[in-house]
């Protein structure tokens, strides 16, 4: 049937009996469990002894397995113990600070909450726990409800799914150490589409290298030149006797540039520091035709000399150099990135949002335009204390919301370029994640529309709205503005309009 590992299977599938027992608390099912193995309500205190029945140890197993993908959600006077406990928004929250706690009386987290209030008391939290430790918890929503709920925190809805427990248990998630600049100047080289997708496959450890294949029970693991060494991603691209004797032949100094080194990423990542840009275009490039060599030789019994590995990879370089010279000079037939206007009697609005991670400030921009790209109004301006950029992103949704419910306007269309709020907004099942509660609260404006659509748009097609909440976070002011721009934006206006 496909499945690469039955027994992970089954554990996922049992998983669904686990979230049966978690969110309907008042079935026979989970009052039978409950009463005998976990009598205090708390799943997460389960035990599981030699007289247990058979069903029940199996969940249990199935439950330590799929347990680090599970957390608590505070609510009102929320009861979870602070320090034992899996709890945070999103994610878990990182509490790095070394704190004593009992274990009869453990710290709780209403301890540190206003009474009968959804806000942290952060006087509290800073008595006790360190700066750091008090910025991140305080940054944390809570639920507006006495209830606390248990969600799967490894899909973005809270829910769990057979589909998500199966991926949590194939590939648990690891923590990767991931230098921003170096997926900055990745993600900027002058390349093809699909060197840059490999050079992000590799510094993943994505490639279907021989130790993965080995790991789903698809091969020896062995390298199909050596044919002695387990093949990692590294042996592959650089240890491998011929692709070091393709990165000699183009002259790369090895040992300059973490040779040493046994983690891909920090060997490309020495790589991007030590070579000067086209060197490093060219290594990319060279790397990339190294593992194509090697499928075309596993898979249809064909090896190329590495000489031409090297004259072929050049060969990409400058062809690739030598279009996009050509295409850069002339002249634009048409502008097919910019602002599209809507059909008939609908307002388009699109908003943006920046969100400063030091300060936790979010900054957002908002622009309405009709079908003849008229400006009938927006604003950039301090919109308070956010968590993250997501967040940001959903407090412009809901601004350019408010905007068109002060103005009268019953049909309308959102544009943003955050494709997860959009998703959040256009779902209609339930959504137990941070975002979707924000969401399912904000639902109430809808009410004051006759049809609000909400629509996902790449940044260069929302750069108004971008270039507002910019000049909102830069300058610190707000400004508000009817049909008549502001002289900063005048210009992006006329830019945006689609010409023919």
């Amino acid at each position: 049937m496909g499945f690469r590992n039955l027994h992970h299977f089954n554990v996922a599938l049992l998983g669904k009996q686990i979230w049966r027992l978690i969110t309907v608390p008042d079935s026979l099912f989970a009052q039978v469990f409950r009463a005998r193995y976990f009598p205090s309500g708390n799943i997460f205190d389960a035990t599981c002894n030699m007289r247990a029945s058979f069903a029940w140890k199996g969940l249990f197993r199935a439950f330590q397995a799929l347990k680090p993908g599970f957390m608590w959600r505070p609510g009102i006077n929320s009861a979870v113990r602070i320090l034992q406990d899996c709890w945070g928004g999103n994610l878990p929250v990182q509490i790095y600070g070394n704190y004593e706690d009992e274990a009869e009386m453990p710290l709780h987290c209403r301890q540190f909450m206003f009474p009968n209030c959804p806000a942290w008391d952060v006087r509290k939290l800073s008595a006790y726990f360190s700066s750091d430790d008090v910025l991140s918890i305080s940054q944390l929503p809570i639920q507006d409800t006495h209830r606390v709920s248990i969600i799967w925190y490894r899909h973005d809805s809270g829910i769990y799914s057979v589909r998500s427990g199966y991926t949590f248990l194939q590939r648990p998630p690891a923590p990767i150490n991931r230098p921003s600049g170096f997926w900055k100047t990745l993600a900027k080289l002058p390349i093809l589409p699909k060197i840059h997708t490999f050079g992000w496959r590799t510094s993943h450890n994505a490639l279907p290298t021989g130790d993965r294949l080995r790991k789903a029970n698809l091969g020896d693991g062995f390298c199909p030149f050596c044919l002695s060494v387990i093949e990692t991603p590294l042996h592959a691209l650089r240890d491998c006797p011929d692709a070091s004797d393709a990165l000699h032949l183009a002259g790369f100094p090895l040992c300059n540039f973490g040779f040493s080194s046994n983690i891909v990423l920090e060997w490309l990542q020495n790589a991007a520091v030590t070579l000067s840009h086209d060197s490093f275009i060219l290594l990319l490039t060279i790397l990339w035709n190294l593992w194509n060599r090697r499928n075309d030789f596993v898979h249809n019994a064909r090896l190329q000399p590495v000489w031409l590995i090297v004259m072929n990879s050049e060969s990409i370089l400058a062809d690739y150099k030598f279009h996009n010279t050509l295409s850069s000079t002339s002249p634009p037939t048409t502008n097919r990135h910019c602002w599209h206007p809507p059909p008939g009697d609908f307002i388009k609005i699109n908003t943006d949002g920046a969100f400063n991670p030091s300060t936790y400030e979010a900054r957002i921009g908002v622009i309405a335009r009709n079908s003849t790209g008229e400006v009938l109004g927006g604003f950039a301006q301090h919109s308070g204390v956010s968590t993250d950029a997501l967040h940001t992103e959903f407090l412009a949704v809901v601004a350019g919301l408010q905007l068109a419910r002060e103005k009268g306007w019953r049909f309308v269309h959102i544009e943003t370029d955050s494709a997860t709020v959009v998703n959040k907004f256009n779902r209609t099942g339930p959504d137990l994640s941070v975002l979707g509660t924000h969401v399912a609260n904000a639902r109430v404006i809808l009410d004051d529309f006759i049809v609000c659509c909400f629509y996902f748009v790449p940044k260069r097609c929302n750069s108004i709205a971008h270039v507002l909440a910019t000049h909102a976070c830069r300058s610190g002011l707000s400004i508000f503005f009817d049909s008549v721009c502001p002289d900063f934006i005048s210009s992006v206006v006329l830019a945006d309009w689609p010409s023919s």
